[in-house]
């Protein structure tokens, strides 16, 4: 199995300057710290791939051990071109797939 997070989009509605998944919650860890530590429970860091798109580098500093693909068209396209990229990932196996924005 892997785990696919979205974490392409802009994080503009949240009025921040980060993407969505950097967002720090009132514990003190982010989104995407909560995702990770959850999925790696389970899985294989190098089974989590997150796909970025905005200010990818924020992301990819923060999580250097995860698998990362690119959606170059993050910014006119939704949710699902950054899911297909992901799965592209996957080839065949099993995948849960999360939004980088939900707790």
């Amino acid at each position: 199995m892997r785990a696919v997070i979205l974490g392409a989009g802009f994080g503009s509605r949240l009025g921040k300057p980060l993407p969505k998944p950097l967002t720090v919650l009132s514990n003190g860890e982010t989104i995407m710290e909560r995702q990770v530590s959850a999925l790696t429970e389970f899985l294989a860091a190098d089974d989590v791939i997150v796909v970025v798109g905005f200010k990818k580098e924020s992301i990819m500093k923060a999580f250097s051990n995860l698998t990362y693909v690119f959606n170059d068209v993050f910014a006119e396209t939704n949710t699902a071109k950054s899911l297909l990229c992901g799965l592209r990932k996957t080839g065949s196996e099993d995948v849960m797939w999360l939004n980088g924005d939900v707790i």
